[in-house]
């Protein structure tokens, strides 16, 4: 294994980081979220960010987001006129 490798492996976030991330993620799913933002939140470079929701997700950081918002829509779709209005 190379060096780089083993720095990305031991500095993937944890489960319970994982959770914290995508419970903001899910906070703040309506507005735009990028790269810079998931750092921020994180401490963490984009390449630990990819390795651990490799391991976690099973998929990247930005497929997960399109995954979350298109789930946020379906459900929405679902709802009656007058709850699809109220603030989710």
């Amino acid at each position: 294994m190379r060096e780089l490798d083993k720095y990305h492996n031991n500095s993937q976030l944890s489960a319970q980081d994982m959770h914290k991330l995508c419970a903001w993620i899910d906070e703040h799913i309506s507005e735009s979220i990028g790269w810079t933002d998931l750092v921020a939140q994180t401490g963490k470079d984009h390449k630990t960010l990819l390795a651990s929701f490799a391991k976690h997700k099973a998929t990247t950081p930005m497929t997960w987001i399109r995954q979350q918002r298109q789930t946020l829509k379906s459900i929405r779709s679902t709802l009656p006129h007058y709850v699809h209005n109220a603030s989710l």
